[in-house]
């Protein structure tokens, strides 16, 4: 029997990112302008293989009103772009992080507010 997915090369996987580390990092990275899903996953190092996870995570972002899928005149794409309530959570958040006791406190007990390192790169095992 040939096992395929999350079973397969010892065991079940976690991903580096908790789906609220996606979450945040999605609106942090939509603050900066309309993206498509490739360039996010791309920008949050994510691969292939993690799509369909990342996809509900969009979905709930979505179903918040966090974030909006937009029309492009560019392509037949649809990019992903944050509402005003989609900001305001983010600037609640990003208020947290610049206060530095709070910070250090949110980052012992929340793992969503590591940040993954920049040189960091992700390889499928698939």
């Amino acid at each position: 029997m040939v096992r395929r997915g999350i079973y397969t090369k010892g065991g079940k996987k976690a991903s580096y990112l908790p789906a609220d580390n996606k979450k945040y990092h999605t609106l942090r990275i939509l603050k900066q302008g309309q993206k498509t899903i490739a360039k996010l996953m791309e920008e949050q190092h994510l691969n292939t293989s993690q799509w369909g996870h990342y996809k509900n995570i969009l979905n709930k972002l979505t179903e918040l009103e966090w974030i909006e899928q937009t029309d492009s005149e560019e392509s037949n794409a649809k990019p992903f772009a944050i509402t005003e309530k989609g900001k305001d959570v983010y600037d609640a958040l990003d208020t947290l992080m610049n206060d530095s006791e709070v910070s250090d406190e949110l980052k012992k007990g929340f793992e969503m507010f590591t940040e993954r390192p920049r040189d960091y790169t992700q390889t499928s095992t698939d």
